[in-house]
């Protein structure tokens, strides 16, 4: 399954128009983000065992656990708008005068670093005991 954590949802009620604000526009628009950096406690917790939950931000570990036999990147497209619109929104930020809301965008670009990025992919299972 593909997520965000809590961090990434509001994110995107800060910058409803980027990238993570995306699936409003499909009709899917993100409705809960997951507990936690990369919502391993938080599946646990309710019963799963989430594996290695994968950053969408990580270009080694999309293509290395993303590509089907065909070549074809589930999600490649989400994963490339993604990072344009982060190169462009940090060029963007940077070069914005000091005001209240870009200091809150950087926080928030900076609490995103260190998370590990807001946009996972995880394989779920039920662990057997």
């Amino acid at each position: 399954m593909d997520y965000f954590n809590s961090l990434g949802i509001e994110y995107t009620k800060l910058n409803p128009f980027g990238v993570g604000g995306d699936p409003a526009g499909w009709g899917e628009p993100w409705l809960f983000g997951v507990p936690g950096a990369n919502g391993a406690e938080f599946f646990r917790e309710v019963g799963f065992d989430p594996g290695q939950p994968l950053s969408m931000y990580n270009p080694e570990l999309i293509k290395r656990y993303t590509i089907g036999k065909d070549g074809v990147g589930y999600g490649a497209n989400v994963f490339e708008r993604t990072r344009a619109a982060a190169i462009e929104a940090r060029a963007r930020a940077e070069a914005e005068p000091d005001t209240p809301s870009k200091q809150v965008a950087m926080e928030f670009q900076k609490a995103i670093a260190a998370a590990g990025g807001m946009y996972w992919l995880a394989e779920l299972t039920v662990p057997v005991n």
